[in-house]
């Protein structure tokens, strides 16, 4: 489910945005040890999704002041509605 939910996510965030780059598990396997997969033995599959988001620091800190707001809105137009579409 997670796997599939990134995909769709990823897939909205670049209609959102087509100037962003999107990689999924990059600079990370996604095979360490974290709180995310902590969680992932707690609750069960059907009612939990773990996802970690890692953003390149050039956007929230980099001389352009309106990118760090710019990929914010796209993050959140992305995201997949309970049907699978994205918001946007």
């Amino acid at each position: 489910a997670e796997r599939e939910f990134c995909l769709r996510w990823q897939r909205g965030i670049e209609r959102a945005d087509a100037s962003l780059r999107v990689r999924r598990n990059y600079p990370y396997r996604g095979v360490s040890d974290s709180l995310v997969t902590s969680l992932r033995t707690l609750f069960a599959a059907e009612t939990y999704l773990g996802i970690e988001i890692e953003i390149n620091q050039k956007h929230p800190t980099g001389s352009d002041e309106g990118a760090w707001e710019k990929l914010q809105q796209a993050l959140v137009a992305g995201l997949p509605d309970r049907r699978g579409a994205a918001r946007s």
